[in-house]
Parts: structure tokens; C-alpha cells; sequence
């Protein structure tokens, strides 16, 4: 399996079930058009990144505490997650995955360059929520939208987003990223669910 996949698989876990964070599973009954913002400050070393979110998924609200981002040999990705500290819980355990989280991904099929990239031609996009035993009961992917880099360097990845979700009724949202990148280890495809 490629390291990238390896990378968003582990990723999706440690953002439903690592140690340490809120453990926010985004909150629920918001109504769409609501903008959240979460950011977060340095742990371990790691640089925390940033994002806005406006609108619903899955009928709930998303709030975005930490961002980070990861070139992979065929891919990269910008993973938004519900709780802090992303980095740090990825590069002590990748195979962490945090209990009642939420996540969304952004896989760019390639290089992530300053440009606007389209769904689904040129990337996916994914939502995850993730139970108290780490299982995700619910999910759902971006049917279309464009997702418009800003600045990518050696150390980040910024731009914004602008997606329907499958439930194309309540699943329009719009919103902001900027993500530290994060180099973790390798998944050995096992899950630690905490």
C-alpha cells in the first residue's frame, strides 16, 4: 500500500480516536450557514494549524481545532480535525486513532499546487466522524466544489474550499485552511483507538 494512503488511513484514525484534544465530535443541531473557527497553539514542537468552516455535514456542525498537511509519493493531504495537537499525537503513535472526533480530509490526486483544483476530477474530499470505539458509523465524501491552494511551501499549506457534500441539500460548506506540514511515521495499518 503507498505510504500516502498508509498516511491518510492513520490520519483518519488518529483524528477519531489519539490521546489528548477535545474529543469534540463537532457538536450537533446547528443550523447551516454557521461558521466555525478553531485553531490552536504549538505542542511538542509541532507547529497547529488553522481553519474556518461555514455550513453543515451530515445535518451537524464541523469545527476544525487543528489542520496539518503531508506529501505522500503520489499524493498529498490537508487533513482538518476536530481536536489539537494533531501532529504531535501522529508522530508518537501513528497508528492513534481519537475516540468521538471528526475529520476532513482533502486528497489531491498528485502535487498540492498554488492553483484551483476540482472535485472529484482532480481530488476527493472526505468526512469522517468517529465513536467511542473508533468505528465511523458516519461519513461522507465531497460530489463536487473546488478546492483553490493559495500558498504551498515546504512548511505549509494554505487556501480555501468551497464543497457540496453527498447530502447536496444541507451539505454546502465553504471555509479556510492553513496546515503546518506533519511529518508522522509510517501506519503499520493497525489502530489504537484512545
Amino acid at each position: 500500500m503507498p505510504r500516502a494512503f498508509l498516511f491518510g488511513v492513520s490520519m483518519l484514525s488518529i483524528v477519531a480516536c489519539s490521546g489528548g484534544g477535545s474529543g469534540s465530535s463537532g457538536g450537533s443541531g446547528s443550523t447551516s450557514g454557521s461558521t466555525t473557527t478553531g485553531s490552536s497553539g504549538s505542542t511538542s514542537g509541532t507547529s497547529s494549524g488553522s481553519a474556518t468552516l461555514t455550513g453543515t455535514i451530515l445535518g451537524s456542525s464541523f469545527t476544525p481545532e487543528d489542520a496539518i498537511s503531508e506529501v505522500g509519493s503520489n499524493s498529498t493531504f490537508v487533513i482538518l480535525t476536530s481536536f489539537s495537537a494533531v501532529c504531535a499525537v501522529a508522530m508518537s503513535d501513528p497508528n492513534a486513532t481519537k475516540a468521538n472526533s471528526s475529520n476532513l480530509v482533502f486528497d489531491f490526486y498528485g502535487d498540492a499546487t498554488v492553483g484551483t483544483f476540482s472535485v472529484p476530477n482532480q481530488m476527493d474530499i472526505q468526512f469522517a466522524h468517529f465513536d467511542a470505539t473508533c468505528n465511523s458509523p458516519s461519513g461522507e465524501s465531497a460530489s463536487g466544489g473546488t478546492v483553490t491552494v493559495t500558498q504551498v511551501n515546504a512548511t505549509e499549506i494554505d487556501g480555501t474550499f468551497d464543497l457540496f457534500m453527498d447530502s447536496a441539500t444541507t451539505g454546502h460548506i465553504t471555509g479556510t485552511f492553513s496546515a503546518p506540514s506533519c511529518a508522522a511515521a509510517e501506519s503499520d495499518g493497525g489502530v489504537d483507538c484512545r
